[in-house]
C-alpha cells in the first residue's frame, strides 16, 4: 500500500486509495446519456463531411481538369494533389472524414454498443 496508510488523509486521496485496493467498491459514473449525445454528434457531423465530399466529388468530375476527374477513383492521382498549385480539397476532406471517424469509433459508447 501507499503512504496514506501513515498519515491521516480523508477525502479523495483515502476513497481513490480503498478503490485501488478493493475495485468491487469502485463506483463510477459513466455518463451514458452524454456519451450518447457525442455519438449522436458525431453521427451528424460525419453526415455532413460526407455530404460535402460527394458535392466536392460532382464538382471535381464535372470539372474541365483531367487530375481532379480522376481523384474520386485514382488514390494516387488524389495525394498528388498536395503538390503546389494541386487542387487538394478532396484530399482536405477525407483527411477531416478520418479524424471524425477515428473519434467516433474510439468512444468508449461506441465500444458499448
Amino acid at each position: 500500500m501507499s503512504s496514506i496508510n501513515s498519515v491521516v488523509i480523508g477525502g479523495y486521496p483515502r476513497m481513490t486509495e480503498f478503490m485501488n485496493v478493493s475495485p468491487n467498491y469502485a463506483i463510477v459514473r459513466k455518463f451514458g446519456t452524454l456519451g450518447m449525445i457525442k455519438l449522436l454528434q458525431l453521427q451528424a457531423e460525419i453526415t455532413q463531411l460526407q455530404r460535402d465530399l460527394y458535392r466536392t466529388i460532382s464538382n471535381d468530375i464535372s470539372s474541365d481538369d483531367d487530375k481532379r476527374k480522376a481523384y474520386h477513383k485514382d488514390w494516387v492521382e488524389l495525394s498528388r494533389s498536395l503538390r503546389p498549385g494541386g487542387d487538394n480539397k478532396q484530399w482536405k476532406q477525407y483527411q477531416k472524414i478520418r479524424r471524425a471517424l477515428d473519434k467516433y469509433s474510439e468512444s468508449n459508447h461506441y465500444k458499448h454498443l
